[in-house]
């Protein structure tokens, strides 16, 4: 059976090493409450490709594929209002701080660039 063996951080086959996230990074991809408008690798992902790669929100749409509006992608690139919920407005304030830090936005890099 291949996966990661989550005691020691290493890959069952190959029993090689898994690499480490930024401690943002794992916060990021934490923020998946169902009550919230969508999950914290979703708004560092449209974040990402806006910021980043340039995209324009009909280009990200493309990119992330289905299951995405482009009004919701305005929504995450504009920051979101009042009605969103409080974890996904901190997702929101990880991605950014990951964008502006350098060595943050290569582990963005990484993320999603698969």
């Amino acid at each position: 059976m291949s996966g990661i063996n989550y005691k020691f951080n290493t890959w069952r086959e190959s029993g090689n090493q898994a690499e480490e996230w930024s401690k943002k990074a794992y916060k990021l991809l934490s923020y998946n409450n169902q009550s919230d408008i969508i999950s914290g690798f979703k708004i560092g992902q449209v974040l990402y490709y806006y910021h980043v790669k340039e995209l324009q929100p009909k280009e990200i749409k493309k990119q992330i594929g289905q299951g995405m509006s482009v009004h919701l992608i305005k929504g995450i690139i504009k920051g979101f209002s009042r009605t969103a919920g409080q974890e996904s407005i901190t997702a929101y304030q990880i991605a950014m701080d990951m964008i502006k830090d350098e060595q943050e936005r290569a582990v963005l890099e990484k993320l999603y660039n698969n």
